[in-house]
């Protein structure tokens, strides 16, 4: 390690492979490389997470760690979590071990661990903020509140998130700034990947439509199955063909349930299959000709949409939140009314008749994430937010 490398502490709420995941991921992989950072990285749980973070060389722990839930807003829900946070101060002080801490990290807002360490410990903090969150309203303005009190800066990632926290704490606007999520440009090639990924999946002669992400309440998939069975009742030979990539959340299982026996009742079987997710998604983007993402609800950013235009795919959005920054509509791909399955179904169709619209999107979707989202200039802005006074 370069003796003048600045120990940063990266305390993040979840160890998978999903978008605030991968955010972390890229940064701490740039950091440590040409950001003269040693990144100290601390887990809630295992997970896939912690086997990359490995096998780039990054320092991995796992502890305790205090996450901010809506229990926490009742008064016996009150009295665990402070406990947890106590508990975690411990934790986080056998990881340090002794060693001086230039700033500590927050990724995401529902992690606290982090931040009261730092004011009780007299650190630099940095909360990286994910999300936008509308509701319930008292717990908006309370973490909000808290992001203000317990932060030297507020990094968010896009203006959406923001101006939101700003509506829900007004005091935070001194602290907050915004550093854009940047996209590692894949050099792998994309060929082989689409013909391996189209091959194992039976889908050699289709125009491929594809999802990526969460399975939940509001990232589209329902949106994109009613999209789907509009196009197929128009056209029962359409040689489109839906994937929808992810799995719900732990404990949430009826979610994907929901999800299967909804394609079934609209008669999609044939047409629409759902997988599970997979950590290497480069294969994924490069099998589909057409990546959607329908979410209802404003997305902070949108790291998919990134991914899908660095695999050189037109992208089909929901406009609003952070997608309608990324997405330019008509030129890397087409905007939608937020939940509205006919204007989805019918960018789809225009896009799946002409392969040339696609690869002139595709070619200038990944234009844009180079010149506009570049993993530099995110590296950059967080290493001067760690050395700031």
């Amino acid at each position: 390690m370069n003796q003048q490398a600045l120990n940063v502490l990266f305390v993040h709420q979840a160890a998978e492979l999903y978008g605030s995941d991968r955010v972390l991921l890229a940064l701490v992989e740039w950091l440590a490389r040409h950001g003269q950072v040693h990144p100290i990285v601390v887990v809630p749980c295992e997970g896939p997470l912690i086997a990359e973070f490995r096998r780039i060389g990054v320092e991995v722990h796992v502890r305790t760690l205090a996450k901010v839930q809506r229990s926490a807003f009742t008064p016996g829900g009150l009295v665990r979590f402070l406990r947890q946070v106590a508990g975690s101060l411990s934790e986080l002080d056998s990881v340090v071990a002794g060693r001086s801490i230039g700033a500590v990290h927050s990724n995401t807002i529902a992690v606290v661990s982090g931040a009261v360490w730092s004011r009780m410990r007299g650190v630099r903090h940095v909360w990286h903020v994910h999300e936008i969150i509308l509701r319930p309203r008292p717990v908006a303005r309370a973490l909000a509140w808290l992001a203000s009190r317990l932060s030297d800066k507020v990094a968010c990632i896009s203006e959406m998130v923001r101006q939101n926290l700003v509506n829900q704490c007004p005091r935070i606007a001194r602290q907050a700034v915004v550093v854009p999520n940047g996209m590692v440009m894949s050099d792998r090639d994309r060929e082989p990947a689409r013909s391996q990924w189209r091959s194992a999946q039976s889908l050699e002669a289709q125009v491929v439509v594809g999802l990526v992400g969460r399975i939940n309440a509001w990232k589209g998939q329902g949106v994109l199955v009613r999209a789907a069975r509009r196009i197929v009742a128009a056209d029962p030979a359409t040689p489109l063909r839906f994937v929808i990539v992810g799995s719900p959340p732990p404990g949430q299982g009826e979610l994907r349930d929901q999800l299967l026996q909804q394609i079934t009742e609209a008669g999609l079987e044939s047409h629409v299959r759902v997988l599970d997710f997979t950590p290497d998604v480069w294969p994924v983007w490069c099998g589909m000709d057409i990546a959607v993402v329908p979410s209802t609800d404003p997305e902070p950013f949108g790291m998919v949409a990134l991914e899908a235009m660095c695999a050189r795919r037109p992208v089909v959005a929901a406009n609003h939140g952070g997608l309608a920054d990324i997405v330019v509509d008509g030129e890397t791909g087409a905007l939608v009314r937020p939940g509205d399955d006919g204007q989805l179904a019918e960018a789809i169709q225009r896009l799946a008749a002409d392969a040339e619209l696609r690869q002139r999107q595709g070619e200038a979707g990944y234009d844009r994430v180079r010149n506009h989202f570049s993993l530099d200039a995110q590296g950059r802005g967080f290493r001067r937010l760690y050395e700031a006074r």
